[in-house]
């Protein structure tokens, strides 16, 4: 069944002179009477215009329905994140989420030829520990590495014939001062660079025994930020940062071990190689080991094969990174406005707000699904785009649109006969077309519309303080394993140990209008806990969106390695990817492995899920 309306003038036009020429029984459309013909016309102009309002109506209903059934997380923009390494340059130092850390990134060139450049910024997830300390030897197996300052290794040594180390254990040197004497709170993170290691085999680190000098060390999994943050209501629990922070603390949480600050340890004791060395290493090769070290020793599961153990990296002072860049705004409050717009700057997108204070001090609230005029002071509630007053045309299209009238309808309103008028059309209709010039010049680059905050302020506010966030989206996904950053505080780091030591990926710009739909499904259908198989396949819709184009669930049976727990009944996702996903094996690999943290953080059933491409080769 076509449709009512027509978007064109052109074809509603067609469409009613072609009617009106079959009913009077003419040949041509150009024997209709003159007359006739302009009632037609000007028939097939308001027609053109209900159909733009309908379409306008449809979209606010849709727009007001989705602002109750998807929260901002669900469509707003994601950050891209990374594991960063920083050595600080006194004996230990704190990090939190202030603390800046930049990379230059240089963009395609564009049309002029001309070559441009954008600062990406990061800062840490949550306040984080690191110590003047580094990991500078690594033994397994028969073989003894040497790590290099920028994490690159060298095979150092390798045993004698037949002489082997404990099965399934690794020894880390850490080069200690000696003025550190606190070992609890420090963090260790594992990875594996050059080599594919399937997420079950990363689950078994859990099962590791740690001893430093014949003492045994407890290690804790989920506590590798100083402060770890949690959400104090339920509201607070639905916040932006909050919401990304734990998907990205579920993405990480399996490769950082940290000692226990709750334990009694001995004194520290340094020492050049463990005694187990001389009955494996030659005596040749044990005198560069000169230097005393911090020596742990680490027993893994019998599961994870010496062929991982040869290539696994494990390092300290590493920490979760997030790209996003803090904004302060001082805003003078107004007779008869309670609203400050959020600027954002070339290739940046809209995050969240940090903190909302007014001039005596007080704290104000969000209250993230908004309110009416009737609402307490010391709240506030962010609006997206024109103060959300428009439809889905912004307000430079509504000017546009206004000048169009303006230039049409001028006719009509010369009617009047007044000098005076005509005159205040002439100068209203130049100050559009200003604005008009002055608004396609400024916003050739922006990626998305200027996000507003509404709140009620307290008594004698006369002064806010704002602090938000930014963030660059997908365009700071894809940064390399080893690219350098620089700090604003030089004095408080160590320069050449400022590197990443993972790509940065999970970053998203806002969702255009197509994925919004699917958002706005998945909000509706799983209110954001995922239960039943609609809800896992609504679930890959939107978190995968056009790199998919079919989605399968099937019951499955795995092996599983932890001796613990034998066969495991699993929910498998088998995914099949689009034609025009054009996405290499690490790839899919990684955006998997991010869908599978996101949708564990989500799952309220305790069931074991794996994702498949039906393609084979990558499975998480």
């Amino acid at each position: 069944m076509k449709e009512l309306f027509y978007s064109s003038k052109d074809e509603i036009r067609n469409r009613v002179l072609k009617n009106a020429r079959d009913h009077w029984g003419l040949k041509h459309v150009d024997d209709l009477d003159p007359m006739v013909r302009l009632f037609l016309e000007a028939l097939c102009n308001e027609v053109f215009n209900i159909s733009n309002e309908v379409k306008g109506l449809e979209q606010r209903i849709m727009d007001k329905l989705a602002k109750t059934l998807a929260v901002e997380t669900l469509t707003g923009a994601l950050p891209a994140h990374a594991i960063l390494h920083a050595r600080p340059v006194e004996l230990s130092a704190l990090l939190d989420e202030k603390d800046s850390f930049t990379y230059h990134m240089r963009l395609p060139k564009g049309e002029n030829g001309g070559q441009e450049g954008i600062d990406l910024s990061f800062s840490p997830l949550r306040p984080v520990y690191i110590a003047q300390a580094s990991v500078r030897f690594m033994a397994t197996g028969n073989n003894l590495f040497s790590i290099a300052s920028d994490t690159r290794r060298s095979l150092m040594a390798q045993g004698q014939s037949g002489s082997y180390l404990a099965k399934n254990t690794v020894y880390i040197g850490i080069d200690w001062p000696v003025e550190l004497t606190k070992l609890e709170g420090l963090t260790f993170y594992f990875d594996w660079p050059h080599f594919t290691v399937e997420s079950s085999v990363i689950q078994l680190l859990a099962l590791s025994k740690w001893s430093i000098a014949e003492q045994t060390l407890q290690m804790e999994q989920d506590c590798f930020y100083v402060v770890n943050r949690k959400p104090n209501s339920t509201i607070a629990g639905l916040a932006v940062d909050s919401v990304i922070a734990e998907h990205i603390e579920a993405y990480y949480r399996n490769r950082f071990f940290s000692i226990a600050r709750n334990q009694q340890l001995a004194p520290l004791r340094l020492e050049a190689f463990p005694e187990c060395f001389e009955a494996v290493f030659s005596v040749q090769d044990l005198p560069y080991l000169r230097e005393p070290c911090l020596w742990i020793k680490i027993e893994l599961p019998s599961a994870i094969p010496q062929q991982a153990l040869d290539e696994l990296f494990v390092s300290i002072n590493a920490f979760p990174v997030v790209n996003r860049k803090l904004h302060e705004l001082k805003h003078r409050l107004k007779a008869i406005s309670d609203i400050i717009p959020m600027k954002t700057a070339d290739y940046e997108q809209f995050l969240n707000v940090e903190d909302l204070r007014d001039l005596p001090g007080n704290r104000y609230s969000e209250i993230p699904q908004g309110y009416d005029d009737n609402r307490n002071a010391g709240l506030y509630s962010v609006r997206y785009g024109g103060i959300e007053r428009f439809d889905e045309r912004s307000a430079g299209e509504m000017l546009e649109y206004l000048l169009e009238v303006l230039r049409d309808e001028r006719a009509a309103f010369a009617t009047y006969g007044t000098d005076f008028l005509h005159s205040a059309l002439t100068d209203l209709e130049q100050q559009i077309s200003l604005i008009s010039q002055r608004t396609d010049r400024n916003t050739s680059s922006m990626k998305g519309q200027v996000n507003y905050i509404v709140f009620k302020p307290l008594p004698k506010a006369e002064i806010m303080f704002l602090q938000y966030w930014t963030t660059n989206g997908a365009i700071a996904n894809g940064l390399k394993t080893g690219s350098r950053l620089q700090t604003v505080d030089s004095g408080k780091l160590n320069i050449d140990s400022i590197y990443l030591l993972s790509s940065t990926v999970g970053g998203r710009d806002r969702l255009n209008a197509v994925n919004r739909t699917r958002a706005y499904k998945y909000g509706l259908v799983t209110a954001n806990r995922i239960v039943t198989q609609r809800d896992l396949e609504t679930f890959c819709w939107l978190e995968f969106g056009d790199y998919i184009q079919d989605v399968r669930i099937s019951r499955g049976l795995y092996d599983s390695k932890n001796p613990e727990q034998g066969f495991i009944r699993t929910v498998d996702i088998i995914i099949t990817p689009s034609t025009d996903a054009k996405l290499n094996e690490e790839e899919w690999r990684s955006i998997l492995n991010l869908g599978l943290a996101k949708l564990r953080s989500r799952s309220v059933l305790t069931s074991h899920h794996r994702l498949f491409l039906s393609t084979g080769g990558v499975a998480v």
